[in-house]
């Protein structure tokens, strides 16, 4: 399937019963879409044969872990792996990814981000994780990412947050303000 595309520059294979991300040998691919499948996890190699790849989704698929160095010199700059089950966040798991400038982990079950889990990303802008379980974010999380414009950690069960050596109490709050913008 699609071995005889070597222009094919989008797939949208959402809604289906995948359950392994296709290895295909793709070389101007750019954008993949595979919401709502069956992939459970992304392996080191799945992404190998999309060198042009800069848009990958996975949202509502029931991962629940990204292997580290899965996205190794992968150049994909938008990520999405919303609405999964992803439970943990490794050390590095986005390690390699060089081109990387926005993360969607929102409605996920990652209950800690640990040290150095978006480390050396030097195109990263913006990180959502939004409206999940986590209630640890470290403040090495994001070290080396000079161009990080935009954490989003919109209702979770933070009590602090601290970045920089500076701690915040986050006061929770039912009441929303009616300009507060969530960025996904």
């Amino acid at each position: 399937m699609f071995h005889n595309q070597p222009n094919l520059r989008e797939i949208s294979l959402n809604y289906n019963e995948i359950e392994d991300l296709p290895r295909f040998h793709l070389p101007k691919l750019e954008a993949f879409y595979l919401e709502d499948n069956r992939i459970s996890w992304v392996k080191d190699g799945d992404l190998a044969g999309y060198s042009s790849l800069n848009l990958l989704s996975l949202a509502s698929n029931p991962i629940g872990y990204l292997e580290p160095d899965a996205l190794r010199k992968a150049p994909i700059t938008h990520l999405f792996i919303d609405h999964c089950r992803v439970f943990r966040l490794w050390t590095k798991s986005f390690a390699g990814a060089e081109e990387l400038k926005d993360i969607q982990l929102h409605h996920n079950q990652i209950e800690t981000v640990p040290e150095a889990s978006f480390v050396d990303l030097p195109s990263l802008e913006l990180i959502c994780l939004a409206n999940g379980r986590i209630n640890y974010f470290s403040p090495e999380a994001s070290w080396n990412a000079p161009n990080l414009r935009a954490i989003s950690l919109t209702n979770n069960s933070l009590s602090s947050f601290e970045m920089d050596g500076k701690v915040g109490k986050i006061e929770r709050s039912d009441d929303r303000d009616p300009r507060s913008r969530e960025l996904y």
